[in-house]
């Protein structure tokens, strides 16, 4: 039996998103899908730098956030349909299950060794967990708990948005 293509302890299946700056790598069962980019529900709310704006999933407003937009809120951006929206489960709260993270690109398949990681030194922000190399690029493990805590408590509930007409 051939198990070259078996994972082991050590693997690791993430998903590496390309952003504006430097590449996210975020867990496979951190993310409950990726798809095309949709249009964005304009509101007349005031949002944070990092807060696109929220779109219609599976009948439920979700929050749209730059990662980049944390480090740097005049970071420019325009999206477009070569945009990917990975739709990021919440795990410490059940009256946010999601929110999403956009992606300039079609985000990738990795399955990571603990041998493939060096790490780096200078976290930038909170947003960030570790700085790594991979494959001799620069990426980010993003902190999700600061993520989701961000979304939660900065910008409002999709039961209070005030859309644009």
């Amino acid at each position: 039996m051939d198990t070259s293509y078996q994972l082991t302890t050590t693997d690791i299946l993430t998903i590496i998103l390309p952003t504006y700056l430097t590449p996210l790598i975020l867990p496979n069962v951190a993310i409950a899908e990726i798809i095309n980019y949709e249009a964005i529900t304009e509101c007349e709310n005031e949002l944070p730098a990092w807060c696109i704006g929220y779109f219609n999933w599976r009948g439920r407003e979700v929050p749209l956030i730059a990662f980049d937009a944390f480090t740097d809120p005049e970071i420019g951006y325009s999206l477009d349909a070569s945009h990917r929206i990975a739709i990021i489960n919440a795990v410490t709260e059940t009256t946010l299950p999601f929110y999403a993270i956009v992606s300039k690109g079609i985000p990738k398949l990795l399955r990571l060794r603990a041998t493939d990681l060096d790490d780096l030194e200078g976290v930038e922000h909170a947003s960030e967990r570790i700085r790594i190399l991979v494959n001799d690029e620069e990426t980010i493990i993003p902190n999700l708990d600061y993520l989701e805590k961000a979304v939660r408590s900065e910008i409002p509930a999709s039961k209070d948005l005030i859309m644009k007409k």
